[in-house]
């Protein structure tokens, strides 16, 4: 190697201008996402139970913030306009979840 030292590291990074974490994960089969839920959701109101997220989306709510605490979903627990979801799961299930919770908007928090 003409007495010259390069990384792996630096070699990726300079052959395809992203760090080796960033390659790793948009190659990852799963994604984490963050949600808003929006006034005209249908999960307004619902319990976790009741939306029954993980089953019809394929994607597991971690956890929801919900003005300044975190919290843990359980399933009798209400959803709540304002609510943010932090999951885990598809990406397929990441958009449909985004939808589900926000029909009409995006997340702006």
């Amino acid at each position: 190697m003409n007495g010259v030292r390069t990384s792996k590291k630096s070699w990726l990074t300079s052959l395809l201008g992203l760090h080796p974490l960033q390659i790793s994960i948009k190659e990852a089969e799963e994604t984490v996402v963050q949600a808003c839920v929006s006034s005209e959701s249908q999960l307004v109101g619902k319990t976790w139970k009741e939306a029954r997220v993980h089953e019809e989306k394929g994607i597991w709510v971690l956890v929801t913030k919900r003005k300044n605490k975190c919290l843990r979903p359980r399933g009798e627990s209400r959803i709540e306009s304002g609510d943010i979801m932090i999951a885990s799961g598809y990406a397929d299930g990441a958009d449909a979840l985004k939808q589900l919770a926000s029909p009409t908007q995006t997340c702006s928090a």
